[in-house]
């Protein structure tokens, strides 16, 4: 138990316990979400729901015009990553992890669909970690890493949350290679 203890505290160290809380943002998007934006995902998908295609359509149900789908609009932070030229845009590359931790998984993904997004909003995007904590894996110790990312329209309404945890892992020895072989 106590070399448990050990090994936790050496990857999950003081310097990285204080990215807890650190936030970034809100990083505005480098554009608008376009009418091109918006057929190439339907193109990419074959998803072809009338509510992203037909305004028409949209505005008999109840929306102001065409819809944007909502697993684009998850995706849509990575326009924000490095968008100021840094790698301090990007919390989740600047931690500071131990040198050999170079393999990420994704463990696990929450979505709360706050407001319909629609073609022409203009999105910002605020990246907030709430949790590190160090877990025994198969693959190894663990450092799991739980964020939370938040879009909002260009007047503050908040259209969805994702709490994200990812883990990252020490670099996987190549096949063939001992334990303890360099």
């Amino acid at each position: 138990m106590q070399n448990i203890k050990k090994e936790t505290d050496s990857v999950v160290t003081e310097e990285l316990k204080t990215w807890c809380g650190r936030t970034l943002g809100p990083i505005p998007l480098p554009e608008r979400i376009s009418e091109s934006d918006l057929r190439r995902y339907i193109n990419a998908t074959g998803d072809r729901n009338s509510l992203w295609l037909d305004d028409e359509f949209a505005r008999s149900v109840g929306y102001r015009g065409r819809v944007i789908p909502p697993m684009m609009v998850a995706e849509l932070y990575r326009r924000s990553e490095g968008s100021g030229g840094t790698l301090s845009d990007n919390l989740w590359e600047a931690m500071p992890l131990p040198e050999n931790y170079t393999e990420s998984r994704n463990a696990q993904a929450e979505f709360e669909w706050l407001e319909p997004v629609y073609l022409g909003d203009r999105l910002s995007v605020t990246h907030r970690i709430v949790d590190i904590v160090s877990r025994s894996t198969r693959a190894g110790m663990g450092i799991f890493v739980t964020r939370e990312i938040e879009f909002q329209r260009e007047r503050g309404e908040i259209v969805l949350r994702v709490r994200q945890t990812s883990v990252k892992l020490p670099k996987r020895k190549p096949s063939g290679e001992k334990p303890g072989e360099n």
